[in-house]
């Protein structure tokens, strides 16, 4: 046939007379290159006689028609021949990548340290950032939250007016439900058994509001005036295996009451998302407090609104109800009512005083995403400056290709399916190490203090995007710049040898320092946090707890009646009561000093308390014998009550201060106390004296050597007067027993992941050094030959590397104290003060380690023999 003519026959002008220009694409694209042109030719001459015959619809729609017929053919030539060149090109991926054993190893070790890291830091961020997601609807339950005023600073409280629920409810048409839980301490007895719990008051409404999964029973019935709700773990503890709806429960309270309870719905186990779980929960109107006093406070005030919008009309009509609060309880004034998300509890939990959620810092997970981060950079940067260097002994392999007409895409997708290898395998490995060793590691070092991680709870969705997002970057981060650059030569530069890759160039040498700041940085990381565990854990706690045995009191006269119950047991030095005690309980209060308000907390104690626990005046005397708060106004305070007014422990003692109508005048100063845990600031303190009381709190100086015994002779004591109360006592210096622990893990933990990142690096170093040696082979034997010593070639192979990684020191130290600094007040109210010894020591690690790296090659300098190196010369 004769090919198709350039116009048609009576072309309009301006109109494209051709076949459909896509229909004709894919036909081009289906047809073999030796018959495409003349194929085409008769495909357009048809078309072009069906045009002039039939007119243009009937043209097009048999252009199409043929277009159609080969789109089969297409798609099963470009797939099959797709296959073919991919399946080639791993094929020899996989070659090269075994030619190059050593540079393989460290790259697949490396990333998949690094992809480890990474999926468990995925599986901590993603639970704390997904918690309590299991309950329904939560996008539209919000917690009233009190930002009240402390007269020095404003405190977030998760605490709320206990009216303020119901009277939401009442006047608020946005409210659809309002509910209120509080904390309590009771014990329950049942089937023979009784031990102390904690339980939770709430009204029917808080728990319509969440969706804690049931075994068993109807919570709702939460309405009833006998019924109860038990935790799986509770209902296994009383009851067993056996299903306890409709069993009795007996509740001993603090004020004599003994009431039975009617359980009426078990919990599943809860999901390990959850930021808050119960033991046992009642109807709130068994709270001995006053329901409706705005200056009486209940744990948490949860709502239901209709949408997310509706916060705002809700929080412009809670003026109202602050007016009442602030005339109630004028020393505790709150500033308004801030909303929290049900779904944003966990994430804010640790700004908030009295959370009912549990929650990690926000530094915690950016401390993590930052490490694996860290982890990352280093993996790749050693991929790209390893890799790069291998290429320098496939020049010629890269330039044949080249002459023999392969193109720079060929070879960038040749490279990046060995990257591809790479990554993938890494990728696997990565995620079996993070399960089988980095998950069940952090576990069995944090579950004891709550902080296990779950992977079976991640979100699969979350996970997929994730695992996928990490191989992308991870492929073309590692991978796209060594292939771009590799396939930029051209054949006759790498015949002449005018191309030199490998152990040297500003870029390697760029990346190497970046990769040993980000290695300085982590060590850095890990000693500081590891000598603040040091320092916690050595902290003075600003009294004496040895030898002290603890017994908490929940009944009126109880103290009394202990006192003399083991006054004659073996070992029982001396008794003394207080109300409120370290670690366990104090009241929060404001004083009033001149015309300004302060926050602090007091501690009731009784006769010879500040004498047993040794609380070391700076200023001042103690409290004299028959010293009364009540009576004179008498008054210890701590050191940082002195400082918050600017006052010397001397200045501060004869000082008179208000608290509510009380005067009280500072006899004495002691050295500051800690009460609480090392992550929450301390307040300013102050230690009133109540003799006679009936106290709350028993403390029990034993002997040295006795302390088994006498707990156990005083826990039978207890027993016998109480036969259906349980045993709490404890050691006075164990309270700090898990916070001491976590401590120790974080020292562990990031001890080892700073030395994991000091061995990516050292790997990533220790290659480059060797292939440094190897480019440089034949230079290195001639210099033996004109007669240069081992430490002279040593030094000539290796001064830039100890430079380099001299100037990633110099460079890491500053950024590393700053780093520091903010990381360690994020986390710690009253961090160690950073000194010289953590860099000193982290500096000497990274340094030490990089050149022992450098020095185990001078062994293959020593070994060189010129004649095997210059034989062919």
């Amino acid at each position: 046939m004769s090919a198709h003519p350039k116009h048609p026959a009576h072309p309009s002008p301006g109109k494209h007379t051709g076949p459909p220009r896509l229909a004709e694409r894919i036909v081009g694209r289906s047809l073999a290159p030796p018959i495409r042109d003349a194929a085409l030719g008769d495909f357009h001459q048809m078309h072009a006689h069906l045009l002039e015959t039939e007119g243009r619809r009937a043209a097009d729609a048999w252009y199409w028609r043929q277009a159609l017929r080969s789109v089969p053919h297409l798609l099963t030539d470009t797939v099959s021949w797709t296959l073919i060149m991919l399946a080639n090109y791993l094929r020899v991926a996989y070659r090269n990548l075994l030619k190059n054993r050593s540079a393989t190893i460290i790259n697949v070790t490396g990333l998949s340290i690094s992809v480890a890291t990474a999926v468990f830091v995925f599986f901590f961020v993603e639970a704390e950032l997904t918690r309590d997601r299991f309950h329904a609807g939560g996008e539209t339950v919000l917690q009233v939250m009190s930002v009240v005023d402390r007269g020095d600073h404003q405190e977030l409280n998760g605490m709320s007016p206990m009216p303020l629920g119901p009277a939401m409810r009442a006047s608020i048409p946005q409210v659809e439900q309002a509910g209120r839980m509080t904390w309590g301490r009771v014990t329950a007895g049942a089937a023979g058994e009784t031990f102390d719990e904690s339980n939770w008051y709430a009204d029917p409404a808080f728990m319509e509001m969440l969706s804690f999964p049931m075994a068993h029973g109807e919570p709702a019935r939460l309405e009833e005036p006998d019924a109860i709700v038990l935790s799986h773990a509770m209902s296994e503890k009383y009851f067993g295996d056996a299903n306890p709806v409709g069993e009795s429960m007996t509740l001993y309270f603090p004020d004599g009451r003994e009431l039975a309870f009617n359980v009426v719905a078990v919990a599943d186990p809860f999901p390990s998302k959850a930021s808050f779980l119960f033991n046992a929960i009642i109807p709130f109107t068994h709270m001995a407090s006053d329901a409706a006093a705005w200056d009486v406070r209940t744990g948490a005030t949860f709502i239901r609104v209709a949408h997310p919008a509706d916060v705002e009309a809700v929080a412009a009509k809670m003026d109202g109800f602050r007016e009442q609060q602030v005339a109630a309880d004028p020393d505790r004034p709150v500033e308004y009512f801030r909303f929290v998300g049900l779904y944003d509890l966990a994430t804010t939990a640790s700004t908030v005083t009295n959370s009912l959620a549990g929650g990690s810092p926000a530094a915690a997970r950016i401390l993590f995403s930052v490490v694996a981060l860290f982890m990352l950079l280093l993996s790749c940067i050693n991929y790209i400056t390893i890799s790069v260097g291998a290429a320098s002994r496939r020049l010629r392999e890269i330039g044949v290709r080249k002459t023999m007409g392969g193109t720079r895409s060929q070879i960038v997708w040749q490279f990046l399916a060995e990257n591809t290898l790479v990554c993938g395998l890494s990728l696997g490995l990565g995620i079996l190490l993070a399960y089988a060793w980095f998950v069940p590691g952090f576990n069995a070092m944090f579950a004891a203090q709550g902080g296990g991680v779950t992977p079976a709870d991640a979100e699969a969705t979350n996970l997929w995007i994730f695992l996928t997002l990490l191989f992308v970057v991870i492929t073309v981060a590692s991978g796209l710049w060594p292939a771009l650059r590799v396939s930029r030569f051209s054949p006759v530069a790498i015949f002449k040898g005018r191309t030199v890759l490998g152990g040297g160039g500003k870029m390697t040498y760029g990346f190497l320092t970046f990769q040993f700041v980000l290695a300085f940085l982590t060590m850095i990381m890990g000693v500081v946090l590891a000598q603040n565990a040091e320092f916690v854990m050595e902290r003075d706690w600003g009294y004496d707890a040895e030898q002290k045995l603890v017994v908490p009191l929940r009944t009126d006269g109880a103290f009394r009646q202990l006192a003399t119950e083991i006054e004659d047991i073996p070992g029982v030095e001396r008794v003394v009561g207080a109300n409120n005690h370290f670690w366990s309980s104090w009241q929060s209060t404001t004083v009033h000093v001149g015309d300004g308000r302060m926050g602090a907390v007091r501690f009731d104690v009784g006769e010879g308390f500040v004498d047993l626990y040794g609380l070391e005046l700076v200023a001042g005397s103690s409290f004299p014998d028959g010293a009364h708060t009540a009576l004179d106004g008498s008054v210890l305070v701590n050191e940082l009550f002195a400082s918050r007014r600017d006052w010397t422990p001397g200045e501060a003692v004869g000082q008179t201060v208000r608290q509510d109508t009380l005067s009280l005048t500072i006899l004495g100063v002691v050295k500051n106390i800690q009460y609480d845990d090392f992550y929450s600031p301390l307040e300013p303190a102050i230690l009133a004296q109540l003799p006679g009381q009936d106290f709350r709190y028993m403390t029990i100086q034993l002997a040295p050597g006795s302390a088994v015994a006498a707990e156990k002779a005083v826990k039978a004591a207890w027993h016998t007067l109480w036969p259906d109360r349980a045993w709490e006592g404890f050691f006075q210096d164990t309270v700090f027993d898990r916070i001491l622990q976590e401590n120790r893990n974080i020292r562990s933990l990031f001890g080892f992941v700073s030395v994991l990142a000091l061995l990516i690096s050292c790997m990533g170093l220790y290659g480059i050094v060797t292939q440094r040696i190897a480019a440089r082979r034949r230079e290195i034997s001639i210099r033996k030959v004109l007669g240069a010593t081992l430490a002279s070639l040593a030094s000539e192979m290796n001064r830039t590397f100890v430079i380099i990684v001299a100037v990633a020191a110099v460079l890491a130290t500053p950024l590393g104290y700053v780093a520091m600094e903010g990381l360690l007040s994020s986390i710690y109210a009253d961090p160690m003060p950073l000194g010289p010894s953590a860099f000193v020591l982290s500096l000497t690690f990274v340094l030490g380690t990089a050149l022992v790296t450098i020095a185990s090659q001078f062994r293959r300098i020593a070994r060189m023999n010129p004649a095997d190196e210059l034989r062919g010369d």
